[in-house]
């Protein structure tokens, strides 16, 4: 069998593939579940199943070829997230392969929107369902970073402004009017301390009398011996 027609949906909904996931697993992370290893997957896991992803209208081209058929150009609009799909079905077996990509609503101008991988593989009408979170991991994993870096931004915003209050706080004393005054109170002279055998605070002894020490008197001139008379005198 081979072909090629197209396939119209209108006003449906899409099991498993809740489009508040993304808004769940944030505030769980933020509440402490870990971004790595299959706790996070498995939270994931029961998110999408929670509710459905309302579609409007959605359109696809499809091909058949030697059993098989491949849906092309596929057009959706959904509320709540954005949904693309690569989807092939073997017509002979019933088999499903397809590979769903949830990516969240656009957010700010430049940031990727988290995204989710969802593989449907297996026999209609129930595939096996394997959910992929590593590029959700990776946006959550940035999104920690640039938390991280906010805040030690604004803490350091916070330190600088602190510091240059606290700067401004203390009056320079030209700016003030404030100077040193010397109080004009003698300095406090420490006691004498205590003399060996006299205690502290005793008084000394007094002083003996002054000794007088008469004058040597000078010796007198003895006769003289020479027979010179005197100058001036008769002999």
């Amino acid at each position: 069998m081979a072909g090629f027609g197209s396939i119209a949906l209108e006003q449906a909904r899409l099991a498993g593939l809740n489009p508040d996931v993304f808004n769940a697993v944030t505030r769980a992370v933020e509440l402490g579940i870990p971004t790595s290893g299959n706790r996070i997957r498995e939270f994931v896991a029961g998110a999408l199943d929670n509710a459905g992803l309302p579609v409007s209208k959605a359109s696809a081209a499809i091909s058949v070829n030697a059993g098989q058929a491949r849906l092309r150009d596929i057009v959706m609009q959904t509320d709540g997230a954005d949904l693309k799909a690569a989807v092939n079905v073997d017509l002979g077996d019933a088999m499903l392969d397809a590979l769903l990509t949830l990516n969240a609503p656009p957010q700010a101008a430049g940031a990727a929107p988290p995204a989710l991988m969802v593989a449907l593989k297996g026999a209609l009408p129930a595939p096996k369902r394997t959910v992929d979170t590593t590029l959700l991991t990776s946006w959550l994993t940035l999104r920690e970073l640039e938390q991280q870096s906010r805040q030690l931004e604004v803490m350091e915003k916070a330190a600088r402004e602190s510091a240059a209050g606290a700067g401004n706080a203390l009056p320079k004393p030209a700016e003030s009017g404030m100077r040193l005054v010397v109080p004009e109170s003698a300095p406090t002279v420490p006691a004498p301390k205590a003399i060996d055998g006299i205690s502290e605070g005793a008084q000394a002894p007094a002083l003996p009398p002054p000794i007088t020490i008469p004058t040597v008197p000078k010796p007198r001139a003895g006769p003289r011996t020479d027979n010179v008379a005197p100058t001036g005198g008769t002999p």
